[in-house]
């Protein structure tokens, strides 16, 4: 895959996580993004149990991400030497200090053909774009939107943590 191939579908992944995000919730999300991004997701092993990511090192602790990252670096942090992850799983989070944030969970294996990244079929290489987290009893048929930062006041005011929801 191309550097170009890329950047385009990443363009497009992004203005389609903000169009599909926006009729759900009542935030304005401004036009100012920032990507958080999170290295080697799915913890890929081999049948003897080896790693089969291919940047080990960019590995981080649960709950930690790359960024907030422009979406000139997250280019240049997931496409290498022609490669990129297998799958991006694309979804709006939050908006502060009038900035749009957009995490991006991505696959630890590296691949160089298209035809081998997850989205491929439906055209999008390795970007899924995905909803926001719908919050309990939310009903699409009232019509109704929420704030996109439910789910981070229910895990700040859990008496166990955030980890507890």
């Amino acid at each position: 895959m191309t550097r170009d191939r890329f950047r385009d579908l990443f363009i497009s992944a992004t203005d389609r996580v903000l169009e599909f995000t926006r009729p759900f919730v009542w935030n304005d999300l401004p036009d100012t993004l920032r990507y958080l991004v999170y290295p080697n997701w799915s913890h890929d092993l081999d049948a003897e149990g080896r790693s089969l990511t291919t940047y080990p090192e960019d590995t981080l602790p649960p709950g930690h991400s790359q960024g907030p990252m422009t979406a000139v670096e997250v280019i240049d942090f997931l496409w290498r030497d022609g490669m990129a992850p297998q799958w991006i799983d694309v979804t709006v989070v939050g908006v502060e200090g009038g900035v749009t944030l957009i995490e991006l969970l991505c696959c630890g294996q590296y691949v160089e053909e298209e035809e081998q990244m997850y989205y491929q079929p439906f055209g999008k290489g390795p970007f899924g774009v995905k909803g926001p987290a719908l919050p309990p009893g939310w009903d699409d048929k009232r019509g109704e939107k929420f704030d996109l930062h439910w789910l981070r006041e229910v895990r700040r005011k859990s008496p166990a943590g955030p980890s507890t929801v």
